[in-house]
C-alpha cells in the first residue's frame, strides 16, 4: 500500500476518509508521528488522489491574510473614543438639527458638489443608544478589518466604503434624504470582511468557494437583522455593506500581503487629512 496524501491531521484524514468512502476506495488510516496517513493500494493510488483533489477544489480552505506588519490592536478603540469625542463636539443632531443641515448626508447638496457631507455625515449621531451601537461596531468589525489589513489601511478603506456608502445613497434618491451615523461605514467593514475572504489570489469566486460566500451570507444577515429598523437608514447601510464588498475583493486581489508599516502610516494619515479637510468651513 501507498498513501494518498501526506501527513494529516486527524480532522482532515476522515474527512478524506469519507470522501473516499464515498467514491469506493478502500484505504487504511494509519497512525505515524505528528499525525495521520491515509493508505490504499497501488491500483486504487490514482483514483484516490483523483477524488482528494477533487474535494480540495470544491471546497477550499477559507482565505486567511498573513498577520499585518503594524499594530492593530487597540484601533478599534481608538475609533470608537473618537466618535465619542465628535458627538461631545458636536452633540446629538436630534435636539441640534442644525448640525445635521451643516453636516449631514443631504443627497440633494452632496450631488450639487457638497461631497464632504459623505465624511462628515459618518460622524453625527442622532442621540447616545445611536452612538453607542455604532462604537460597538467599531470595536468589532473595525478591530476585525484593521487586524487583516492593518490599522492603516483598514481604516482608510473602512472610511471609503463610508464614504461610498453615502455617494450611492445619494445618487439613488437625488434629493429628500438627509442622514447622518457611523453605521454606513461600519456595515462598510462588514462588508470588507466578506469581499477579503473572496478576494486573495488563487482563491475561487462561487460557486467554487462556498467558505467565503458564507462569509458574506453572514453580512447579509447582519444587514437585515440591524440595518432595517424602522428608525435605520437601509439604503445607506446596504450601500455602506455593498462598497465593503467590492472594495474588499479589489483589494484582496490587489494586495495578497498587508501593507508595510510605513504604508499602514501613509493609509491613516491619508484618512485623517480626509477627515479634517471635510470639516473644514467651506468659503
Amino acid at each position: 500500500m501507498r498513501p494518498a496524501t501526506g501527513r494529516l491531521r486527524r480532522k482532515r484524514a476522515d474527512t478524506y476518509a469519507l470522501v473516499l468512502d464515498a467514491a469506493g476506495v478502500p484505504y487504511v488510516l494509519e497512525r505515524i508521528p505528528g499525525g495521520w496517513l491515509i493508505l490504499v493500494e497501488e491500483e486504487d493510488f490514482e483514483k484516490a488522489a483523483s477524488e482528494i483533489a477533487a474535494y480540495r477544489s470544491e471546497n477550499p480552505p477559507l482565505a486567511r491574510f498573513p498577520a499585518p506588519d503594524a499594530p492593530s490592536g487597540y484601533s478599534g478603540a481608538l475609533a470608537a473614543l473618537l466618535l465619542f469625542c465628535f458627538y461631545l463636539r458636536l452633540g446629538p443632531f436630534d435636539q441640534n438639527p442644525a448640525i445635521l443641515a451643516a453636516y449631514g448626508s443631504d443627497a440633494e447638496r452632496i450631488l450639487d458638489g457638497q461631497i464632504f457631507r459623505a465624511v462628515t455625515s459618518l460622524f453625527l449621531h442622532g442621540d447616545f443608544l445611536h452612538l453607542l451601537g455604532n462604537m460597538a461596531g467599531c470595536l468589532v468589525f473595525g478591530s476585525a478589518v484593521a487586524r487583516t489589513a492593518g490599522y492603516g489601511a483598514g481604516w482608510l478603506l473602512i472610511l471609503a466604503t463610508g464614504f461610498l456608502g453615502n455617494l450611492l445613497t445619494a445618487l439613488a434618491y437625488g434629493g429628500g434624504h438627509l442622514s447622518g451615523g457611523a453605521s454606513t461605514a461600519v456595515f462598510g467593514a462588514i462588508g470588507l470582511l466578506g469581499g477579503f475572504r473572496l478576494g486573495p489570489p488563487g482563491s475561487p469566486l462561487a460557486p467554487r468557494n462556498p467558505a467565503a460566500w458564507m462569509v458574506l451570507g453572514s453580512g447579509v444577515l447582519f444587514l437585515a437583522l440591524l440595518g432595517n429598523s424602522p428608525e435605520a437608514d437601509f439604503s445607506a447601510h446596504f450601500f455602506g455593506y455593498a462598497s465593503g464588498v467590492l472594495v474588499g475583493l479589489a483589494y484582496g486581489r490587489i494586495f495578497s500581503y498587508p501593507l508595510p508599516r510605513r504604508w499602514q502610516a501613509a493609509c491613516l494619515y491619508t484618512a485623517a487629512v480626509a477627515v479634517f479637510a471635510s470639516f473644514v468651513p467651506k468659503g
